[in-house]
Parts: C-alpha cells; structure tokens; sequence
C-alpha cells in the first residue's frame, strides 16, 4: 500500500511540474508577441510622423521662396516707382532752378550753403535762419571741437549732428536740387561747417577775447580823447565845422587807416558801447522828464522838427539807395528804419 500511494504522488508532481512548465512557455510566447506588436507599432508611427514633418518643411520652404520672389518683386515695383517720381522732380527742379534763388545760410558774413525747399513745416528762409544761429551758437564755445562734427544718415533724412544737437538735415530733394544726392551733398556741407567753426573756434578764443576786451579800451580811449581834443578845438575857434560830432567820425576814421585797425577788429571792440547805447537812450527819459514844462511850452517847435527831420531823413535814405542802385524791398526796409536814426 506504501509503495503504491508513493508512485501516485510521483505521478501528480510530474503531471504538475510540465503543466507549470507549459504554463510558464504559454505566458512567455503572449508576453513576447505582445512586445513585438507594440515596438512593431511603435515605429511605424514615428515612421508615419516623420514623413509628416518632411512633408510640412517642403511646404513650408516652397511658402518662403515664394515669398520671397513676391517682395522682391514688390521692390523692384517701387524702386521703379521711386525712380519715376524722382526722375519727375529732377526734371520740374531743373525747370524750377532757372528762376528759383536759394535762401543762403549766412554766418557772421559768409555765406556757407543754400536752401531751396521746405522740410516739416519749416519754409527754406526759417531753416536758414535757424541752421545759421544754431552755427552761430556753436562756433562761440570755448569748448569746441570742430572735428567732432559727423553725419547720421537714415532712410529718409540725412542729419549733421554736433553731439546731441542737429545743425543742419538734408532730405532727397535738397540733394535734387544741388545735383546730387542727399548723403553727397551732407558730406560736402559738413567740410564747409567744419572748416567755419574751425575759424569761428579761433576768433572766439581766450587770447581774442582778450584782444577784444583791448581794442574795446583803446577804441573807448581813442573816442574819448578825440572828443577832448575836438571840443578844445571848437571852443577855442568857435567855428562850427570843428564841432565834435563832425570832427570825430572823420579823424577817429583817419586814425584808424593809419595805425591799420580793421573795421571789424573796431566793431568787436565797440560791441560794449554799442550795448549801452539802449540803457543810455532810457535813461534820458529821466532827463526828459525833468525838463518837461520846457517841452511843453516849446511843444509846436519840438514837434515841426521832428516831422521835418523825419521825413528828410526818409527822402534822403530813399533818394541815396535808388542813386547807389538798391532794390525795392532794401528800399522798404531802410525807410522806417532810417526815422529813429
């Protein structure tokens, strides 16, 4: 009986140990067929996607060459719209530059360049006078550095520039006008600029100011002994062609010749009492003022000399411009102007 139930235990740990063998081949074939399938899948997605993206970056260059090709079509059309309406103003410029004068920019006497159009507003005679006094302004600097002028150009405008500050703009059509372009024609009136404030940097300097401060008291000294002299002269002689105010001018004239002064040396060097002319003139209101029951009682007299000073004075200026060939609008100008002299 022992043996028997010992044989029937060995057969069912056999008959166990290939189910569970088999068992375990079974689940190792699922477990390997479902990995295949899912790294077989796997690839042919990324396969899939990355024809996909091949296919989206062909696209996407065919877009970018044709937009390219688009714009620069799109240049060449306006480049040739450009140079049409350029070609448009040249031709009504140089029909224009026949009877049109430039508005010169005038610095302390010289004339540095011209202006023929208007730009933001501003007509040719506004930014002559406005490029001339910012010129002006800086060739009176002690600190100035002519060289360090330079030129800042952009698509519309080309701008020279002192530091921050803007001298002078140029625009195409400013370049139309002196035959050339705008970037040309910046180049070429900086040198001019340059070349001014060199010479202003050299009269606005320490040692001329004080040759100025100088002339100042030797003009001051000179007038002022002339005047002595003269009136000793009248006083003594009694005769009215020695009179200060006639005696003066023409000997302090002669005085100058000879010692060789320039008038604009003699000009710098009477800015001062040019100056104190406007204090002085007020100040006789005062004087006035105090004699002016005399004024009162001699009103008729003072008023008739008054309207015949007046009107000789405005004859006269008008009668010596026409004889030294001065055109109308000079003559306009002289006309009030020569009533408070």
């Amino acid at each position: 009986m022992k043996r028997n139930r010992i044989l029937i235990i060995l057969f069912a740990i056999l008959i166990t140990t290939g189910a569970k063998a088999q068992l375990k081949e079974t689940i190792q074939q699922i477990l390997g067929s479902d990995s295949t399938q899912t790294i077989s899948s796997a690839t042919s997605s990324d396969s899939i996607r990355i024809k996909q993206m091949q296919q989206e970056l062909e696209t996407a260059r065919l877009n970018e060459a044709n937009m390219r090709l688009e714009m620069e079509q799109l240049r060449l059309e306006t480049f040739s719209a450009d140079s049409l309406k350029q070609a448009q103003q040249k031709m009504r410029i140089d029909s224009l530059r026949r009877v049109t004068k430039g508005v010169p920019v005038i610095v302390e006497g010289d004339t540095l360049f011209y202006l023929y159009t208007k730009r933001g507003g501003y007509t040719p005679q506004t930014r002559a006078e406005m490029d001339a006094a910012i010129i002006t302004e800086l060739g009176e600097q002690f600190n100035l550095h002519p060289d360090s002028v330079y030129i800042e150009n952009s698509d519309i405008v080309s701008d020279i520039m002192y530091g921050n500050k803007v001298i002078v703009s140029f625009t195409d059509q400013d370049g139309l006008w002196e035959n050339s372009t705008r970037e040309q024609l910046a180049e070429h009136v900086r040198t001019i600029i340059v070349n001014k404030l060199k010479t202003m940097h050299e009269e606005h300097s320490f040692i001329q100011l004080c040759k100025r401060i100088l002339y100042f008291i030797l003009v001051l000294a000179g007038q002022y002994l002339l005047f002595r002299i003269t009136l000793w002269l009248y006083r003594k002689t009694k005769l009215a062609l020695l009179h200060p105010l006639l005696v003066s001018i023409p000997a302090l004239v002669a005085v100058m010749s000879v010692i060789g002064i320039p008038y604009e040396s003699f000009q710098q060097g009477s800015r001062m009492i040019n100056f104190l002319l406007g204090p002085s003139v007020v100040a006789l209101g005062y004087v006035l003022w105090e004699q002016v029951e005399y004024m009162k009682s001699n009103a008729v007299s003072i008023m008739t000399s008054i309207f015949v000073g007046s009107l000789v004075g405005i004859v006269s200026v008008i009668c010596i411009a026409r004889w030294m060939g001065a055109d109308h609008v000079l003559i306009a100008t002289l006309e009030p102007k020569s009533v408070t002299k």
